[in-house]
């Protein structure tokens, strides 16, 4: 920022923004006494303005000469004009000398509406002075005013000192800088040359008063005509009002343009339009001191000639085509830069991995897929209910999408994008129209292929080819991102209210679980987009219409697009930048707090039930009650959550009993998020593990006694998977029973080793495991993350093991029952290891340092 600039912004701080333009009234009203009154009356006719001054001025005014005090005594050089500016220090001293310091508020005047005190006021604030026009100049101090006016010669008051400053580029135009806007094109540049001489200067009229001004007639190529005056009102010399100066302006297209140029004949009445421009609320211009004098007396530069009719509309079409190219440009350099910096064997080796893991856990999956054909019976009850259980997948999509949207997403850019490109006069839309299209890409790929592998294994023992059930699921998955992607643009773009998304999205959940109740004759509105997953086997034209309905709230999304929230934008982007760092980092725990900050999830105020402290403070230990105070706090959005995590891991848990073993897979992972979710008092503990150290309690005692509220909220949640498994299938009340406990142990032992693994280690130094090779750390990195997941799997085993006996015609509960006393003693192991850890990495460490030592004693002996 300029050293002007920076001045003049100071001061605004410390008092109220000195106004460009002053009324008298205003003027009288205010209580300072720096205030210096300046004449700076000057006539282009060749009147005497310092003859003017003597026969009546303001009382107390000084007199400021435009030729002399404003203008270079040095004019050999015709190209900078009639009245180029004074060198820095000649400035100064001509302040200095008048009584203008440089903290003074300098009030200017003249006799013609301001064309000549706006140079004085111009050039001061350019340096971070105070100064501003004093509206409608001497003529409203007489009419507001019965004091006569003074008369007699100028007097200069007490001497005083005026720091000598360079005149800002940057509020200047030079000769240069003009003849290379005029060859790019002013609107190819995004920029408005403003001529305030009068109309026919413009037009090159020559007359014998313009011919002794212009050394040639006509102006500055690609210049619109702004004849001062023009914001001047005529009876009363005072600016129109800043609605007139507004509306004058735009017709000029300054309010599109990137930046204003002004200019005139010899750089005095532009300063007019330069205060009119700022008065009116705009940015302000540029100035081209030399002005036309000088432009002109060159005989190489191009000039026009008649009339220039601003048209808004084209202007505005060129000025938004050549933003998006701009924009366009801008990402090709950012993407470019960034390609760059890659470290390609690093990227590929990620590659590598991710597809290793990926495709071999795909082929793992359909491996446990038997082969065998489901039955008759099955294959038509899959055909009766699955559409409207499939078709609920549809439906929570659009409930995520309205709630997605409803608080800001589902969109994020970068925050360069929301500070600079977007406060720019671009169109928003076209700037957010590229990250949209990507949101739904990706939205679509990831639902997409998630519907193929899904589709796959079920062409495995469904009736029809596998291809023709990857290609059906592939569409189901593809309609249900882009459900999600296009119903939360609308819900952005229409500021649907928080309350309203969960209200919508519950009761279309609600009416879609009734419809898929064995006993329901309902017709839910995820039906149609649940049958496309059924295409393997039949196909039915009218399922078409989810995805018609998709695209279609896809399209005015899009369209809707220049109604997104700046606010919501900024506030995500940054919060998305640190999420997808947080997820290179496979750190979980930070993934579910800044998810909770994007959705702006707090929690609540006052606990869902008072736990009185005196009769819980000698009976519970304080961890106890501790954890309690922070789960009686979860907020009606994450309790919710829970419930449908565990009314999924249900549903997986009867998919398994029925034969579909991989379901076991969506059983762990929905009760490790659950985990994650309620371990959350034993989390925020974690994540504060330095202050461990000053507690009287040792940190793995503590540890434990967080986790065994926890374990307390964990049987209700048992009940609903119960539930939820004895409705769908009522004669497996008995092995749910059994199997609900351990598969919600392994969720949590899951979720408790990532939160302990993932946090700061209080132990052991760091320093070992930044000397691995990448690879080493790669993997370590990868087994650390996908451990905990596999442990919460592993808890769906006993169901797996009900399964496997019924096929074999044994009874499900013995099986069932051996299995979860193994998965109860894996939790022990756990517990055990969470209590124990840092002793265990202690007597590591002892050994480890200890083994060194002895090395080291052995080489030197040898």
């Amino acid at each position: 920022m300029p050293a002007p600039q920076a001045r003049m912004e100071a001061l605004n701080e410390l008092e109220p923004k000195v106004p460009i333009v002053i009324s008298v009234q205003d003027l009288q009203a205010l209580d300072r006494t720096d205030i210096v009154i300046a004449d700076v009356r000057w006539y282009l006719d060749g009147r005497d303005g310092r003859k003017a001054y003597t026969e009546g001025h303001i009382p107390g005014a000084i007199f400021v000469d435009l030729d002399r005090d404003l203008a270079s005594s040095d004019r050999s050089d015709a190209t900078n004009g009639r009245h180029p500016f004074p060198t820095p220090s000649a400035f100064a001293g001509a302040m200095s000398r008048l009584g203008v310091g440089s903290d003074t508020y300098v009030v200017a005047y003249d006799d013609t509406g301001g064309m000549t005190a706006s140079r004085l006021v111009v050039m001061l604030r350019m340096l971070g002075c105070k100064a501003s026009v004093l509206d409608g100049g001497i003529g409203a101090w007489q009419r507001a005013n019965e004091q006569p006016l003074a008369t007699g010669k100028p007097t200069t008051g007490k001497a005083a000192s005026f720091a000598t400053v360079e005149w800002p580029t940057d509020q200047l135009v030079t000769k240069h800088d003009l003849e290379a806007i005029v060859a790019e094109g002013a609107i190819t540049s995004r920029r408005v040359i403003l001529d305030a001489r009068s109309a026919d200067r413009f037009q090159g009229v020559v007359t014998e008063a313009s011919a002794k001004l212009d050394p040639r007639p006509g102006h500055i190529p690609s210049a619109f005509s702004a004849p001062w005056n023009a914001v001047i009102n005529s009876n009363t010399t005072t600016f129109k009002s800043t609605d007139e100066l507004r509306s004058h302006y735009e017709s000029l297209c300054v309010d599109l343009a990137d930046e204003v140029i002004a200019y005139c004949g010899s750089g005095v009445s532009a300063c007019a339009n330069i205060v009119a421009i700022e008065h009116a609320g705009f940015a302000t211009p540029r100035l081209f001191v030399a002005s036309w004098s000088g432009w002109s007396s060159d005989p190489d530069t191009s000039v026009e000639v008649g009339t220039v009719t601003p048209d808004r509309d084209s202007f505005a079409t060129q000025v938004t085509a050549i933003s998006s190219n701009a924009v366009k440009a801008l990402r090709r350099a950012r993407q470019k830069n960034r390609l760059a910096e890659v470290e390609w064997f690093e990227a590929l080796y990620r590659v590598y991995l991710a597809a290793f893991i990926f495709g071999g856990g795909i082929l793992f999956i359909s491996g446990l897929v038997p082969d065998k054909p489901v039955a008759n019976s099955m294959a038509a009850d899959v055909l009766k209910f699955g559409p409207a259980w499939l078709g609920l997948v549809g439906i929570l999509a659009v409930a995520m999408g309205l709630r997605s949207g409803s608080r800001g997403g589902p969109l994020a850019i970068e925050e360069a994008d929301v500070r600079h490109v977007l406060l720019a006069p671009v169109s928003r839309q076209r700037v957010l129209l590229r990250p949209a299209v990507q949101r739904l890409r990706s939205a679509m790929f990831a639902a997409g292929g998630a519907g193929a592998v899904a589709g796959q294994l079920a062409g495995r023992r469904l009736p029809g080819s596998g291809m023709s059930w990857a290609m059906s699921g592939a569409l189901w998955g593809v309609t249900a991102g882009a459900l999600f992607v296009g119903s939360a643009l609308c819900a952005h773009s229409l500021k649907l209210r928080g309350w309203m998304a969960s209200v919508i999205g519950g009761a279309l959940i609600a009416w879609q679980i009734a419809t898929a109740l064995p006993s329901s004759k309902l017709t839910g509105p995820g039906d149609l987009q649940g049958g496309l997953a059924l295409w393997g086997e039949r196909t039915r034209v009218s399922e078409l219409i989810p995805s018609i309905v998709a695209a279609l709230l896809v399209v005015i999304g899009l369209a809707l697009l220049a109604r997104q929230s700046l606010e919501a934008l900024s506030r995500r982007s940054a919060l998305v930048t640190q999420l997808r760092f947080a997820v290179t980092l496979q750190d979980l725990r930070t993934v579910t707090l800044l998810r909770r900050q994007l959705s702006q999830e707090r929690s609540r105020n006052r606990p869902w039930i008072k736990m009185k402290r005196k009769k819980t403070k000698n009976r519970f230990s304080p961890e106890w009650n501790r954890g309690w105070q922070g789960l009686l706090r979860f907020p009606l959005s994450r309790i919710t959550r829970i419930v449908t995590l565990a009314v999924v891991a249900g549903m997986c848990q009867v998919a398994v009993y029925n034969g579909t073993t991989p379901a076991a897979l969506g059983s762990g992972l929905a009760l490790f998020i659950l985990g994650l979710e309620i371990c959350e008092p034993f989390a925020q503990e974690i994540d504060q593990g330095e202050r461990t150290d000053a507690y009287p309690k040792l940190r793995g005692a503590m540890y434990m006694a967080l986790l065994s509220s926890t374990a307390a909220i964990a049987f209700p949640i048992a009940g609903i998977m119960v539930a939820t498994m004895g409705i769908v299938e009522p004669h497996m009340w008995s092995v749910a029973a059994i199997c609900a406990v351990p598969s919600l142990i392994g969720g949590l032992a899951g979720a408790a080793i990532n939160i302990v693994s993932g946090a700061p280690d209080q132990v052991s130094s760091t320093a070992q495991a930044n000397m691995m090779p990448p690879e080493v750390a790669g993997t370590v990195s990868l087994i650390k993350a996908i451990w905990p997941v596999v442990l919460a799997v592993l808890g769906s085993l006993p169901m797996v093991g009900a399964r496997m006996a019924l096929t074999k015609g044994n009874g499900p509960e013995a099986p069932a029952l051996r299995i979860a006393i193994a998965i109860a003693l894996m939790a022990m192991i756990v517990g055990g290891w969470v209590r124990f850890r840092d002793d265990i990495k202690k007597s590591l460490n002892n050994a480890a340092t200890e083994s060194r030592g002895q090395k080291t004693r052995t080489g030197g002996n040898s």
